[in-house]
């Protein structure tokens, strides 16, 4: 390139041109605010409000039943894309009768509502809770959701989740909690981010997540809860999801 300087002196420059920077490195999985009901359920149809997310972002949902669903009448109407965690499932029908379940979707950011049928008579307390989440790989799972990493804890007022070791890097693990009784204050554990809770007077729900920096053992603490009586029984469910590469 030619300079000239006061129209009377030219000399060559050269110009370099300067590194493009690297793209950002990815933020990884995002757990961003969620939903949560506690009601007595109703018969037939119940319709509840999904959290706002974007397209692409895995949702994931648990509702926790106050007796015992032993013939799988409590079903998701609204099946389009959502899949049951068979793993997640737990129907305890001695002592306590209480049901969880389990079930995740890739959303496309329009929809608004899931649908959940009862097919009992109604009369049970019931919850649910629904989490919206960015940046999940497509396999979901860092490690696949087994029975064992589901758990009954009873007459416990601050329950504690199942340990899980991670494989990989900035796996996010996500925990549910299914209460039979209603609670005042609340905290998850150590650590862990609120990510939607609602308490009911015969059903309570909480959803809480951590993202594990370094792969290897995690081990929740107990959510921290008041007004709960001792007597208080749980269906608790610990899950590990992929960030996307």
């Amino acid at each position: 390139m030619k300079l000239t300087i006061n129209n009377s002196v030219t000399f060559n420059a050269r110009v370099t041109a300067q590194p493009v920077p690297p793209p950002p490195p990815p933020e990884g999985i995002i757990v961003g605010d969620g939903v949560a009901y506690g009601l007595t359920a109703t018969a037939g149809d119940m319709v509840f409000t999904l959290p706002a997310h974007n397209n692409g972002d895995l949702l994931a949902l648990a509702h926790y039943l106050a007796r015992t669903d032993d013939v799988n009448d409590l079903t998701l109407v609204t099946t389009a894309g959502w899949v049951e965690l068979d793993a997640a499932e737990h129907v305890v029908t001695s002592g306590t009768a209480m049901t969880q379940r389990v079930w995740t979707k890739f959303g496309d950011g329009a929809e608004t509502e899931v649908t959940v049928n009862n097919g009992y008579v109604g009369g049970a307390g019931f919850a649910l809770a629904c989490v919206p989440i960015s940046g999940v790989d497509p396999a979901i799972f860092d490690v696949t959701p087994l029975a064992g990493h589901s758990r009954l804890q009873l007459n416990s007022s601050n329950p504690t989740a199942i340990q899980i070791t991670t494989t990989v890097d900035g796996a996010v693990m996500l925990l549910f909690c299914g209460q039979g009784r209603t609670f005042d204050t609340y905290a998850p554990p150590a650590g862990y981010d609120d990510n939607a809770n609602n308490s009911f007077s015969t059903a309570t729900i909480y959803a809480c997540s951590k993202k594990v920096v370094s792969a290897g053992l995690e081990t929740p603490g107990p959510w921290n809860t008041t007004g709960v009586a001792i007597s208080a029984d749980n269906l608790l469910m610990s899950l590990t999801l992929l960030p996307a590469s």
